[in-house]
């Protein structure tokens, strides 16, 4: 039996309003980028910036630092969600980022992942 290394990050990249639930995310980053590898599998809250993150169709809103964690350390999943407009999957390099938002036209994501196997998603 293999196993799928999966680490995560809680709460929301900074806002320009106080939050109990927004992070220090570069320090955060700092500290789980020891524990990713192309195998793992990343979950987040907040996606990428420039990557299923437009915000009524128009802003950019994502996490900035994400997005560079992600081109230099390049997991073999990012599962994020937060921009509920956005929903679906795109590619960041060798990355697949899969925004599982529950939005109008879906209700999540369901990803079939095995080692060294392609990854199996349909939003649903």
């Amino acid at each position: 039996m293999h196993s799928i290394p999966i680490t995560g990050i809680g709460g929301t990249i900074p806002v320009p309003f106080r939050s109990k639930i927004s992070f220090a995310e570069t320090s955060l980053l700092h500290r789980v980028e020891p524990l990713i590898d192309e195998n793992t599998v990343l979950v987040v809250h907040p996606p990428p910036w420039g990557v299923l993150d437009a915000a009524l169709g128009r802003f950019h809103v994502g996490s900035v630092n994400l997005r560079h964690f992600i081109e230099s350390v390049q997991p073999r999943l990012v599962i994020c969600g937060h921009i509920h407009e956005c929903a679906g999957m795109d590619d960041i390099g060798k990355t697949r980022v899969v925004n599982c938002s529950m939005s109008r036209n879906h209700d999540g994501a369901l990803i079939d992942i095995t080692p060294q196997k392609e990854l199996k998603i349909a939003m649903i």
